[in-house]
């Protein structure tokens, strides 16, 4: 009979949990995270950049426990070159399985990247961001694992850039 008792507490316990876990994903939510980035493309831009640090920062809304809206701001940097790429876009949302605590989630968005070269010059071109991360959520936090993936537009100035992507595996947290 405790056992039964015990059984359904922790079944009642799950349930509630799930039910909390919905409402995680509306409403606002602010993220950073860390990561590293690694230039995949052209051979041009992959042998003279390598890799370096990543700092990604943005601001959500979940319009329901699927699909969501984000801002973000990030700031790229490279140890073989002094090229520096801070990316400001706008992304739409979609978390997979989204009832559950550990789940995918999947975004793609367009915007604008500022590019400072060697030489201090600035350069602006628009950039497509896509990404595919896991997350855990808690109560008003959560954590995930992820790959963001930077698609630089043709830039005239900066061919050693044109047409570039940039992976970045990035862990990071965020408060709802």
């Amino acid at each position: 009979m405790i056992r039964i008792f015990l059984g359904g507490l922790a079944v009642l316990s799950a349930v509630m949990t799930l039910s909390l876990q919905v409402r995680a994903h509306e409403g606002f939510e602010l993220g950073m995270g860390l990561g590293h980035t690694r230039a995949n493309s052209p051979d041009s831009f992959r042998e003279l950049a390598q890799q370096g640090d990543a700092h990604l920062y943005w601001l959500g809304y979940g319009f329901n426990k699927k699909w969501g809206l984000e801002i973000g701001y990030d700031q790229l940097d490279f140890d073989g070159m002094s090229t520096r790429i801070q990316a400001i876009s706008i992304s739409s949302v979609y978390n997979f399985f989204s009832d559950y605590t550990f789940h995918p989630k999947a975004l793609l968005g367009i915007g604008t990247s500022e590019i400072t070269s060697d030489s201090m010059e600035k350069t602006t071109s628009l950039h497509v961001k896509g990404s595919l991360s896991f997350e855990y959520d808690f109560k008003y936090i959560a954590l995930g694992a992820g790959f963001n993936y930077f698609h630089l537009l043709k830039i005239q100035n900066t061919p050693e850039i044109n047409n570039a992507g940039v992976l970045v595996p990035a862990v990071y947290l965020i408060c709802r």
